[in-house]
């Protein structure tokens, strides 16, 4: 195999990866966001957990409300009190 047809295959594994990946987050985004409208907070609190980790001041208000919305009031005051 040539290093053009191997640079080639490992370009496009590269971009096969970041795609689904990207589409593995874009679904966590959903399916929260559906919980959280739903009123299924316990499901949304566990997609809106691994969310705010990654990205703290765009899911902290959902967040705070999935906690709150699940009744886990005493988790919701250490997190407001964190942040």
């Amino acid at each position: 195999m040539s290093f053009l047809s191997r640079y080639t295959i490992f370009s496009l594994l590269i971009i096969f990866i970041s795609l689904n990946s990207f589409s593995q987050k874009n679904n966590d985004d959903k399916l929260a966001m559906q919980y959280l409208e739903q009123k299924e907070y316990d499901k949304a609190n566990a997609y809106l957990e691994k969310l705010f980790d990654k990205s703290p001041e765009q899911w902290y208000t959902y967040y705070y409300t999935g906690l709150v919305g699940a009744k886990d009031y005493s988790r919701a005051e250490k997190f407001a009190r964190k942040f």
